[in-house]
């Protein structure tokens, strides 16, 4: 009796033990969005004004990049171990931040389109207040 329960014992602190070392990752397609949209808002907030740069440099990291974890589902104490994982060398890194590079170049397309359609209204609207 007193082996059954030593050896329930030894088993119950085995598995605690290996489910305290399993760590949860972020796949890798999703690493890959979130690294691009932390580098998107980065640069959204690197063209702000001086002034608001000041105002907003109290904030913590995480009033910009926690909707971005919120969004796929993910944290950012999962965004360190990923990378580790994912970006384990240089040739691996490389693929990593070719495919963030992909995404923020499509997003720039789009960005540049609309801005290009934005221009195109107001020039309309100036020309009908035109003599």
């Amino acid at each position: 009796m007193r082996s059954l329960l030593t050896y329930t014992i030894s088993l119950l602190v085995v598995v605690l033990l290996l489910c305290g070392c399993h760590r949860e990752y972020i796949s890798k397609q999703k690493l890959v969005n979130i690294l691009a949209e932390m580098h998107f808002v980065d640069a959204l907030y690197a063209e702000q004004s001086v002034e608001k740069k000041r105002l907003s440099s109290q904030q913590d990291s995480m009033a910009f990049y926690g909707p971005i974890f919120e969004k796929y589902d993910a944290s950012f104490l999962q965004l360190q171990p990923s990378m580790a994982r994912y970006a384990n060398n240089k040739e691996n890194a490389t693929k990593l931040y070719e495919k963030v590079v992909q995404i923020l170049e499509k997003k720039e397309q789009l960005y540049a389109l609309e801005l290009e359609k934005y221009k195109e209204q107001q020039r309309k609207k100036v020309g009908k207040f035109s003599l």
